[in-house]
C-alpha cells in the first residue's frame, strides 16, 4: 500500500506485513474488534511525534497541587495539568483510582485521555536517590549532575542523555562506563577522550570510530589494541604530541581536525548494522546492556 505522509509530503509504504500486525494489535472490547488504521505519517514524522511527547530538557519551576512545594518539573506553570511533586506522588496520600472513569465508546479515545490527562496526579519528573543533582530529568543515582537526561548512577556529569556509570562526562550520548569524556556517542568503558563514536576501551583519543583498545590515537577509524596514531598512521610518541599541541586549544583548528576526520572515515568499509548477541532481531544498536 503506498500512502502519502499528511505532514511532510514524503510518500512511503505500508507493507503486507504492516498490515497484519496493525490487525493482530487491534483491541476487542465487549466482543468489539476496534481496528488500528494504517498509519498516515511517514516513519520519520512518526519518530518525530513520539519523541514530542517526551520532554527530557525543558525543565521549569512550579508549585504541588498537593502540598503546594516549589520543585522543577518538566510541565510548565501556566500548563492546567495536576502535577505533584516526586514525595506527594510516591507518598499515599492521594488515590489515583479516584479519578477512574468508564469509557465512552461514542466518543473518541483520544478526546476522553486528554481529559482524563486534565485531572489525574502526573508525577513533575522521574528521579530517586539523586544527590545534589536538581535538575536531572530520567535519572536515578546521579551526585553533583546537572540537565543529565536518561541514565544512572552519574558523579558530576553534564548535559548527557543516556550516560551509564559515567563520571565527570560532558555532552555525551549513550556512554557506558566512561570517565572524563566529552562529544563521545556510543561509547564504553572510554577515558580522557574527545569526539570519539563507536568505540570501546579507548583512552587519550580525539575524534576516532570504530575503534577498540586504543591509546593516543587522532583521527582514527577501526582500529584495535593501537597506540600513537593519526589518522590511522603510526607515528613517534614525539611527533603525535607535536601535531596534537597544534591543534588543541584552538576552537578553529579542532573543527577542521573532526572535519578531516569525517571524511578520512570514508575511505573505510562499514559496519552496516550494529547488533550483537541477539536473535531474530533488526534494527541498528542492539545488544545486551549490561549496567553493573
Amino acid at each position: 500500500m503506498q500512502k502519502t505522509c499528511t505532514q511532510c509530503g514524503t510518500d512511503f509504504e505500508v507493507t503486507d506485513n504492516d498490515l497484519k500486525f496493525y490487525d493482530k494489535v487491534s483491541p476487542v472490547i465487549a466482543e468489539q474488534k476496534y481496528q488500528v488504521p494504517p498509519p498516515t505519517h511517514c516513519p520519520k514524522c512518526r519518530n518525530q511525534r513520539r519523541l514530542a511527547w517526551r520532554n527530557e530538557r525543558n525543565l521549569y519551576r512550579r508549585n504541588c497541587s498537593l502540598c503546594g512545594k516549589d520543585h522543577v518539573s518538566v510541565y510548565s506553570p501556566d500548563k492546567s495539568y495536576n502535577v505533584l511533586c516526586a514525595d506527594c506522588w510516591w507518598s499515599d496520600k492521594w488515590d489515583g483510582l479516584s479519578f477512574g472513569r468508564d469509557i465512552d465508546f461514542s466518543r473518541p479515545f483520544f478526546e476522553q485521555f486528554k481529559e482524563l490527562m486534565k485531572i489525574a496526579g502526573l508525577i513533575s519528573f522521574f528521579g530517586k536517590n539523586n544527590q545534589n543533582s536538581e535538575y536531572v530529568n530520567q535519572e536515578t543515582d546521579d551526585k553533583n549532575c546537572y540537565m543529565n537526561s536518561g541514565g544512572h548512577y552519574n558523579e558530576d556529569c553534564y548535559y548527557c542523555t543516556y550516560s551509564i556509570w559515567g563520571k565527570n562526562n560532558v555532552d555525551c550520548y549513550w556512554v557506558l562506563h566512561s570517565e572524563l569524556c566529552y562529544e563521545c556517542i556510543h561509547c564504553e568503558k572510554c577515558m580522557d577522550s574527545v569526539g570519539l563514536k563507536d568505540c570501546t576501551s579507548c583512552s587519550n583519543c580525539m575524534f576516532c570510530a570504530e575503534c577498540t583498545s586504543c591509546t593516543n590515537c587522532f583521527g582514527c577509524y577501526g582500529l584495535k589494541h593501537k597506540e600513537y596514531h593519526f589518522f590511522n598512521e603510526p607515528i613517534a610518541p614525539e611527533e603525535y604530541k607535536k601535531r596534537i599541541a597544534e591543534i588543541a586549544g584552538s576552537y578553529n583548528r579542532m573543527k577542521l581536525a573532526r572535519e578531516k576526520a569525517d571524511q578520512h572515515f570514508l575511505k573505510y568499509p562499514h559496519r552496516a548494522a550494529r547488533v550483537f548477541h541477539c536473535e531474530h532481531s533488526v534494527g541498528d544498536y542492539l545488544f545486551m546492556l549490561a549496567l553493573m
